[in-house]
């Protein structure tokens, strides 16, 4: 009996130590995930107010060309499509947009909803 106890015994110490090194990479594996989840969220915040920067920029690089274009615009006003300032608004547009790869096409349109300019960079 005494060896059988001892063999018993051997196989309850031999199943807690397969246990606790089984609850121990449970708890690492918990560990390294917060710790991933944590790095990812705080990788994600920073990506995203570099986004918001450049977006802004690129905004107010947009909203300047376009203010730009309003001053031209009723200094000196395109007033038909056939002419009246048409063709120097055209040129106007291709000058304004040239340097602003955010923009692709300018376009006039008068207060009856007609196009009255349009130009691509």
């Amino acid at each position: 009996m005494p060896q059988r106890d001892a063999s018993r015994r051997t196989r309850i110490v031999g199943a807690l130590a397969i246990l606790g090194i089984i609850g121990a990479a449970v708890g690492t594996i918990l560990h390294l995930h917060a710790i991933a989840i944590e790095a990812g969220t705080h990788e994600m915040r920073n990506l995203s107010a570099v986004l918001a920067e450049q977006t802004a920029r690129t905004l107010q690089g947009v909203d300047l060309v376009l203010g730009s274009i309003d001053g031209e615009l009723k200094r000196h006003p395109v007033s038909d499509r056939s002419g009246n300032g048409a063709h120097a608004a055209h040129l106007m547009l291709r000058d304004k947009i040239a340097g602003v790869p955010q923009i692709e096409r300018a376009s006039v349109v008068g207060a009856d909803g007609a196009l009255l300019v349009s130009c691509r960079r």
